[in-house]
């Protein structure tokens, strides 16, 4: 005897197999999708450490860098975590003056990039003339990661202060 090609075995196995890929295919598609993000904010969130350690632990290049002539940034005055602040005040315009060339030096190219230097009393580093802060985040940006480190910023030899550098990276 010569059976079918569509026996009611197959058709069922059949209709197990589509319904499977059905219920499975949409939830592969939204696991894909969330470890996408997780790698996306792990880079944007190293892309932010890495800036400020950039900023806090060189001098820069040339080391005696301003906003006009730079190679890569730095703002260490001396020792790591002791920051210049006519450094910070060329970074801050440099920011200002040449927003892309800077992120892309920091290595946060890929990303938008803020930047501000807050005192212990919480408001924005003024020296001379320069408020230190560059940190509008756009209201369309989907993830942002923050970077944020404890400093002392050296004004001159007898002044000194704790500040707090903080940078953002958002898309």
């Amino acid at each position: 005897m010569r059976k079918g090609l569509f026996t009611s075995d197959f058709i069922v196995g059949l209709v197990i197999f589509i319904a499977a890929l059905l219920i499975i295919s949409p939830m592969w598609g939204s696991l894909n999708l969330q470890v996408d993000n997780q790698e996306r904010t792990r880079d944007m969130q190293a892309s932010a450490l890495s800036a400020t350690d950039t900023l806090i632990r060189t001098k820069g290049s040339p080391e005696n860098w301003n906003n006009t002539f730079v190679k890569s940034i730095g703002l260490v005055e001396g020792e790591e975590r002791i920051l210049s602040a006519n450094k910070s005040r060329y970074f801050f315009l440099y920011m200002i003056s040449n927003y892309s060339d800077a992120k892309f030096r920091l290595g946060a190219g890929a990303y938008q990039l803020g930047a501000e230097m807050r005192d212990r009393n919480g408001n924005v580093v003024f020296y001379e003339n320069v408020n230190f802060t560059n940190f509008t985040i756009s209201a369309d940006a989907r993830e942002i990661a923050y970077a944020q480190r404890l400093v002392i910023l050296k004004y001159n030899d007898t002044s000194q202060e704790f500040v707090n550098l903080r940078l953002a990276v958002w898309r």
